[in-house]
């Protein structure tokens, strides 16, 4: 092969390669026929040292459409339709329609047109899915189109309401407000929230506001049986009505008397209920005594035989009449109890300030204080005075020394031996 690259070019020539004669190998020349201007397609040729080749030549293709209606796939189709065409396919490139809708299929092996998989389909026409395929995932093959999914998406239960079951499968879009709307959101009612009845539906502020109750329903005095398992707010004072909370009224005194409530709180009114100033007796047993105007607790509300202050008396003369039982006298001298003071030893002395009590029939001696008269003191001036007399048994004091006070022996003893 020479090193040489020429380009030749015959204009207005005819067609055909060039001649040979003196070309040389690698030699590339171009043929423009017909005349200057025309569109006529150049050809181009090639010297390979023997001969010219032609670079560009024209290529004839020829094209077949055919169509195929019957047969469970394509290639059966084609064979339904060779039956009823001998002469069989003639073109280059075979072009089919096929199906319902219709749709292009080109054959890509011409080799063999009777095998389904010999065909590919150029788009055509497409097969959807219908509205309920789309809701319900059934179809596997059909294209969805936006109008498709449209229509099976929401913004809202049909009908505008609470859900229903007509919408299932179906898909939930955002609505206007771009959130999904609360229609789809199962919400309890009242009536469940009251009695916890419903496990699965969401509470709405309404429904909430439903179960709560500021008053008893009615507005009564008391709480009633309706109101079960309603739930308390706040009143407008910012505190939970009294009616609410189980109490002891006014008429319930009895009943904080004996203390048989457990559960009920006390109200002012019931507390008062349950106190007296002044005792009527037996009937206000359990009662609770209060202070009268003075301050103090009225006599009425003390136990009946209760010690009080009477005063002084003169426990020698005749005792004062009209003694209530508890009367509590000081002696105001010393002396005999005088014989009227019945429950008192007759002849009992009496000294100053020890005290006479009356219990309602009898009368009771308190001495102030122990007479210590008869003994001698461990320590003072008081001396005593007299003999000291020891008894016992004969000879029981032999060989007993007796001192006195300073250590020393006492000069002169006497002994009662007793009689004989």
């Amino acid at each position: 092969m020479t090193a040489k690259f020429q380009i030749k070019r015959r204009i207005n020539g005819g067609a055909g390669a060039p001649s040979a004669a003196g070309a040389s190998e690698g030699e590339i020349a171009l043929n423009f026929p017909g005349a200057a201007g025309t569109t006529t397609k150049p050809a181009m040729w090639a010297f390979d040292g023997t001969g010219w080749r032609n670079v560009n030549p024209d290529v004839a293709v020829s094209t077949q459409s055919i169509s195929l209606t019957t047969g469970a796939d394509i290639g059966a189709a084609y064979t339904a339709w060779l039956a009823l065409n001998p002469g069989g396919l003639t073109g280059n490139v075979v072009i089919a329609t096929y199906g319902t809708p219709a749709g292009a299929y080109i054959l890509t092996n011409p080799a063999a047109p009777a095998t389904a998989g010999s065909w590919t389909s150029l788009g055509g026409a497409t097969t959807f899915a219908t509205q309920p395929q789309v809701n319900t995932g059934t179809d596997t093959v059909g294209a969805i189109n936006s109008a498709l999914l449209r229509g099976t998406t929401l913004s809202g239960p049909t009908g505008g309401g609470a859900p229903v079951a007509g919408d299932a499968d179906r898909i939930v879009r955002l609505d206007a407000a771009g959130k999904v709307s609360d229609g789809f959101v199962s919400k309890a009612t009242s009536a469940e929230i009251k009695t916890g009845t419903a496990t699965t539906a969401f509470i709405t502020p309404a429904g909430l506001r439903g179960t709560t109750v500021a008053a008893p329903t009615g507005g009564g005095a008391v709480p009633v049986a309706g109101d079960v398992d309603l739930i308390p707010r706040l009143d407008n004072t910012g505190a939970i009505d009294h009616r609410f909370i189980p109490k002891l009224g006014s008429t319930s005194g009895t009943t904080l008397q004996t203390g048989t409530d457990t559960t009920a709180f006390l109200t002012a009114a019931g507390l008062r209920a349950a106190t007296t100033i002044v005792s009527a007796g037996v009937g206000d047993a359990n009662k609770l005594p209060r202070l009268d105007a003075t301050g103090k607790l009225d006599a009425t509300v003390l136990p009946a035989n209760a010690t009080h202050l009477a005063g002084a008396i003169d426990p020698t003369a005749v005792p004062p009449t009209g003694v209530t039982t508890g009367s509590m006298y000081f002696a105001n001298k010393d002396g005999t109890i005088n014989a009227g003071f019945t429950g008192i030893t007759a002849g009992t002395a009496i000294k100053t300030s020890d005290a006479l009590i009356y219990d309602g029939t009898n009368w009771h001696h308190i001495p102030n204080g122990t007479d210590l008269s008869a003994y001698v003191p461990l320590a003072g001036t008081n001396l005593m005075t007299g003999n000291i007399v020891w008894s016992g048994a004969a000879n029981a004091l032999a060989g007993t020394t007796i001192l006195n006070g300073k250590g020393g022996t006492i000069d002169a003893v006497v002994l009662d031996a007793g009689t004989y």
